[in-house]
This record gives C-alpha cells, sequence and structure tokens, in this order.
C-alpha cells in the first residue's frame, strides 16, 4: 500500500497582541482509501464504492487560518497510469463566488471525506488497472496522493 504526505509550510497572516509576526503554521495531508467495509485498502473491485480520506494536520503549535476564494475547500481527482485525469469530485458541482474560511487549531487536524462510485466524466465505469488519486484543499498545499489497484 502506497502512502505519501507532504509537508508545506504555509504563509498565513498571523499576528501576536504586539502586531508582530508569529510562527507559521505548517501542515501535512494524509490522504486514504477505503472500501465498502470501511477498512484502508490499495485494491478495490470495479462497481465498488472507493470512500476518500483526506486529513490536514496542523503540526504547529499555532493556528492555521485557511481562505478560500469560493465556498469549495478541497478536492478530489483520480488519474490513470498514463498521467490522464478520469475523475474528479468537483467536476459539475457549483460553488458559490464568495471568500470562505476555516481554522486548523494548533497540533489539531481537518478530515473530509467523499464516496465514489467509480463512474467517469464521459459515462462508463471506470476499468482494471492502476490508479493514483490526490486530494488537496482548494488552492493550498500540500496534496496527498494514494496508488490504488482496481481489479
Amino acid at each position: 500500500m502506497k502512502r505519501f504526505s507532504a509537508i508545506f509550510a504555509f504563509t498565513v497572516f498571523l499576528f501576536g497582541c504586539d502586531g508582530s509576526s508569529v510562527e507559521d503554521p505548517v501542515l501535512d495531508a494524509q490522504l486514504v482509501l477505503r472500501d465498502v467495509f470501511a477498512q484502508e485498502a490499495n485494491a478495490f473491485n470495479q462497481g465498488e464504492e472507493i470512500e476518500f480520506y483526506l486529513t490536514v494536520n496542523n503540526i504547529t503549535n499555532v493556528d492555521a487560518i485557511l481562505e478560500f476564494a469560493t465556498t469549495q475547500q478541497f478536492d478530489f481527482y483520480v488519474v490513470n497510469s498514463v498521467g490522464d485525469e478520469v475523475w474528479r469530485w468537483s467536476e459539475g458541482r457549483a460553488f458559490a463566488t464568495v471568500i470562505t474560511q476555516f481554522i486548523i487549531p494548533g497540533a489539531e487536524s481537518v478530515t473530509v471525506n467523499v464516496i465514489w462510485d467509480q463512474s467517469l466524466y464521459a459515462g462508463g465505469m471506470l476499468s482494471m488497472g492502476e490508479y493514483t488519486a490526490y486530494g488537496s484543499l482548494m488552492d493550498q498545499s500540500p496534496t496527498a496522493l494514494y496508488t490504488f489497484t482496481l481489479q
């Protein structure tokens, strides 16, 4: 099972009471895929629902204040073995153009999840093969990835 995490220092605007800058938060992202039994898996059957879990950990002691240009705060997508994108969670969804934000307190995490039924953009279902899933917060790094097989 291949799971990767990425660490990226976010530059956010945090100020102490005296107006001086404080330590920037550092976030770590991990993506896990789960099967219909809620078990972490890297192999799935055709037509089986796949649940994506993106966990973003604030590994510092300062709050991470994340701002987004729309109401979309995260996304997931899948690419095939040659790098072609075959599915994106946000495809066909509408998001309001309004600035939104949330805070990940220091030393805490937030998890978002979606369920995918393996349906593709152009209709049809995912075919057998090797794939890589990605998950990230919008306009924010890090991006986490997870490789899986469809059998």
